[in-house]
């Protein structure tokens, strides 16, 4: 799905409630991973779904990483960790 045909860009909600709906699932239920830390993570789960941020040029900000860790945001490298990250936990 693309912002320019729905008619709302990221980090509006509305896009990734869109997307969830869907599939079907609850935002809760979903995971958007990308690479844009504000647009793509921070707008992920501002909508309600896990927001992964994928860093791979490793160029995180000091006010990034904490933004990141107080919404429990992940950041990764490489998409290596995102199976185990995306693993339902007990």
């Amino acid at each position: 799905m693309a912002s320019g045909d729905f008619g709302a860009t990221k980090p509006d909600a509305s896009i990734f409630l869109h997307a969830v709906d869907l599939f079907g699932v609850e935002p809760h239920e979903a995971a958007y991973i990308g690479d844009r830390f504000r647009t793509d993570a921070v707008g992920a789960a501002d909508a309600g779904l896990t927001g992964v941020w994928l860093d791979r040029p490793g160029r995180a900000t000091d006010a990034e990483r904490t933004e990141a860790a107080t919404r429990g945001i992940p950041i990764l490298r490489s998409l290596a960790p995102l199976p185990a990250l995306l693993r339902p936990h007990p």
